[in-house]
């Protein structure tokens, strides 16, 4: 993935209230170790300022309305009763809150996938519609994919599953099945969870290309994406469901420390 808009500016419109000076500050410099320069408008006529790099934060409706309701809302007493329907990011304080959380809403705004941890020779990052081919190619030989269903045969609605997928899970949960890449952009596989019937419990799968294998990728990517699940997740309980004859998958979650239960 590259070439992407990044976020470069994030500004503060509030109408109905004024950040301390303290507030301001603090958000200005963790922002700032993100590259992300952060104003802070007073004047109305001022939000003349447009661009594609630039997240708003506002607390007025006709504010949201006039970004076409791209924004993140800010929630405090002034603003209680105000209707902000169509809006899908909202805070009500910034105490806390680091880069991360505004570029992450500038990526959802820009359709641009997430990336969700690095290791020293890959990198995990959600889906794209535009990676129907790489995803494809996967599953090129399905003799080596004895235990995993095939994709469907029409690539038009599979491209209609993946939008769906990207909206719903991505979108909802903000977690799922992810791609692994090499740090060149080379797609090698599959990694992530899935909701299963138990609410605390996340089902662990991943997949990888059969000329990828053997080089320590998945231990790898396993291992990194068990530390980000454990920390933004730590109310789930990861397992991971296998045929029994799945000898690789299920020496790979006993490395990881992954539960593992049997499946026909």
């Amino acid at each position: 993935m590259r070439n992407v808009k990044k976020l470069k500016k994030v500004i503060f419109l509030l109408r109905y209230i004024t950040l301390s000076k303290e507030i301001c500050q603090s958000l200005t410099e963790r922002l700032a170790c993100a590259g992300i320069e952060v104003s802070f408008v007073v004047q109305e006529d001022e939000t003349r300022e447009t661009g594609d790099d630039i997240l708003w934060v506002v607390d007025c409706k006709e504010q949201a309305a006039f970004h076409d309701k791209k924004v993140v809302v800010y929630l405090h007493e002034y603003n209680s009763g105000t209707d902000f329907s169509g809006c899908t990011y909202f805070i009500e304080g910034f105490e806390d809150v680091g880069a991360t959380y505004f570029i992450r809403i500038f990526e959802r705004f820009h359709d641009i996938p997430w990336v969700i941890v690095k290791t020293l020779r890959l990198q995990i990052r959600e889906m794209a519609v535009k990676d129907l081919d790489a995803i494809y190619e996967l599953y090129e030989h399905p003799e080596h994919l004895p235990f995993l269903p095939p994709l469907q045969e029409n690539r038009e609605e599979e491209k209609e599953y993946l939008k769906r997928y990207i909206q719903n899970m991505y979108g909802i949960f903000e977690y799922g099945m992810w791609l692994v890449e090499t740090t060149t952009g080379e797609v090698i596989g599959r990694m992530g969870v899935e909701n299963t019937d138990e609410e605390d419990v996340l089902s662990f799968g991943f997949l990888i290309r059969p000329d990828a294998r053997r080089k320590g990728y998945a231990l790898e990517a396993g291992k990194a994406l068990l530390k980000y699940l454990k920390e933004e997740y730590p109310y789930f309980q990861i397992v991971a469901f296998c045929h029994p004859q799945n000898v690789a998958a299920r020496s790979l979650c006993d490395k990881l420390g992954i539960c593992v239960k049997c499946i026909n």
